[in-house]
């Protein structure tokens, strides 16, 4: 069971990024904090055209896709280091803008896209 959920998730995450290939659109990047945790979601908002068929005329329009392509608990960035750290006390952990940078750029190339840095 556990290699069929491993090869739906390649499935899913290879046919996220073919489709957002060649694609305008925006990431939105929220976030939110529970207890000692902060979970963090990335989505994935463009539009892909599409043919409709109405009788027998056609015609193409744009549909607007959103789609949920991360939602994790962010690691926190300790203030004495430049690197992760995976701490629950709240006066050693920093869920900072370091912190989401860091995020963003690990989710962004698992689905293609480019971080300018």
């Amino acid at each position: 069971m556990v290699q069929v959920i491993f090869h739906l998730v390649e499935f899913i995450k290879n046919r996220i990024a073919a489709e957002l290939q060649g694609t305008r659109g925006a990431l939105i990047y929220e976030g939110c904090s529970c207890n000692d945790l902060h979970y963090v979601a990335v989505i994935a908002s463009y539009c892909v055209e599409v043919k409709i068929q109405e009788g027998s005329i056609s015609h193409r329009e744009n549909e607007q896709r959103l789609v949920l392509i991360s939602l994790s608990p962010i690691l926190s960035v300790n203030d004495d280091c430049q690197d992760y750290t995976v701490t629950m006390s709240n006066e050693a952990s920093k869920f900072n803008a370091k912190a989401h940078v860091n995020s963003f750029r690990d989710i962004c190339p698992l689905f293609g896209l480019e971080f300018d840095k």
